[in-house]
């Protein structure tokens, strides 16, 4: 089934790859890639058929929209082993269109998934990052106050992806009920509503995925209406962090298949374009075994996740392993490379591109303590 998948997306994925070197010396899209209709499909994969998304039709004329979170894991590294980067800078609801589905309104998710059905490619943002805490959800600084209708909210965002040019953002906050507690909620605002209400977008320049432009949001007391809140007509619990929480594992394998999309690319290139030795080709063999392992890894976490099963430490282990591999994996292909890397470039932006993965989705320090508190419950 998922071959056909596969098979649909590899036209997209040596296309997108042309575009990398480009993209990495712009820190921005090359403005051929942005009229280039040929991309379409992608960029709109995550859109729900009921919206009226044309998905993407495999090699066995099935259409795939993008809704399980095995077809994304699969989706992402099929895209990235064309270039991470590239991945990163599509156009289309990214990492919000899930949280969109499970905790908006119907009129939120109308409003936001029809926007990625025009002509112009729209940028979606998640804005969860923050710089004393990482993407530690639970201990976000961001806090929200709410008087007479109206939301102020006060706060630090770091890492946005797209961050700078997204026309929709979501932002995590904390809120301070009655009871003195502070559940967590997302907002939801479009590129009108983050310049009226005085939010701060700078961008960051990285070594890594330099065309992702990621952002540092600044909010001092922006005051939104509660229609921005996601979700405002649920309970506090299905719209908040348990909410959120079960998004996130359906997320979490296709942040760490990221990963093993750039190592398999990485090792593909150097056997086609490096002359190897043979003690070099065994090193090859067994870095291509530990990148089948943590493709199984993530596999089943994606298929729990599914199931409805969610595991925390089943999914922390692959992205923690994933991160540990897209490392090591880089790095022989530097070193395979020798004196001669400047002449190959993509294998020296992949090694930078591949560290920044270790920033998405929870660094390893945040899933070995995930993993810790799972195994010593027991």
């Amino acid at each position: 089934m998922f071959t056909a998948l596969r098979e649909g997306l590899r036209p997209y994925t040596q296309a997108m790859r042309e575009y990398a070197l480009k993209a990495d010396e712009l820190r921005d899209m090359p403005a051929e890639y942005v009229k280039d209709d040929f991309f379409r499909p992608i960029w709109q994969l995550g859109t729900p058929e009921k919206f009226g998304s044309i998905g993407l039709r495999g090699k066995n004329n099935q259409t795939y929209f993008g809704e399980s979170a095995l077809e994304l894991a699969i989706w992402t590294e099929e895209i990235a082993y064309g270039d991470p980067a590239m991945l990163l800078t599509l156009p289309g609801p990214q990492l919000v269109g899930p949280l969109i589905s499970k905790i908006g309104e119907e009129h939120q998710q109308e409003t936001f998934f029809l926007s990625f059905l025009k002509k112009e490619p729209v940028w979606a943002s998640f804005a969860l990052t923050e710089p004393s805490c990482g993407s530690d959800l639970a201990n976000i600084q961001t806090r929200a106050e709410y008087t007479q209708d109206f939301y102020k909210i006060t706060g630090e965002k770091k890492y946005v992806g797209n961050g700078t040019r997204a026309s929709w953002v979501c932002i995590f906050a904390k809120i301070a009920d009655k009871k003195g507690t502070f559940p967590i909620q997302c907002f939801l605002f479009n590129h009108n509503d983050l310049n009226q209400i005085g939010v701060k977008r700078t961008e960051i320049n990285t070594l890594g995925m330099r065309s992702a432009k990621l952002a540092h949001f600044v909010l001092d007391r922006a005051s939104i209406s509660r229609q921005h809140l996601l979700g405002y007509t649920k309970s506090p619990l299905k719209r908040g962090f348990t909410g959120a929480a079960h998004v996130f594992y359906r997320m979490r394998p296709s942040v760490s298949a990221l990963a093993v999309g750039v190592s398999k690319a990485a090792i593909d290139y150097v056997k086609e374009n490096i002359q190897l030795s043979a003690s070099s080709e065994i090193e090859i063999a067994r870095l291509r075994w530990k990148i089948k392992k943590a493709q199984h890894m993530i596999y089943r976490a994606a298929h729990q996740a599914d199931q409805q099963i969610f595991s925390q430490k089943v999914s922390s282990m692959a992205k923690w392993y994933a991160n540990c591999i897209v490392y090591e994996v880089t790095r022989k292909c530097i070193h395979f490379t020798g004196p001669d890397l400047p002449n190959h470039p993509l294998i020296e932006k992949w090694m930078r591109d591949a560290r920044m993965i270790e920033f998405m989705e929870g660094t390893t320090n945040i899933h070995k303590n995930m993993i810790g508190k799972e195994l010593f419950k027991k």
